[in-house]
């Protein structure tokens, strides 16, 4: 899968997430850390992403 789909994929269910925690206002206390772990991935992707794009000097 391509790292750029993927950082789009995450933001995405990132923003999802929260956005269902805080207007439904259901079972915070489970939506809202699946949203963390979704961002938690979104920047391990974005870093892996960074290191690839990275030239060496």
């Amino acid at each position: 899968m391509n790292l750029n789909l993927l950082k789009t994929v995450l933001g995405y269910l990132v923003c999802i997430t929260y956005i269902a925690g805080y207007i439904f206002k259901i079972h915070k206390d489970i939506i809202l850390p699946i949203g963390v772990i979704f961002f938690i991935l979104y920047i391990i992707v974005s870093l892996l992403k960074w290191s690839k794009n990275k030239k060496p000097t």
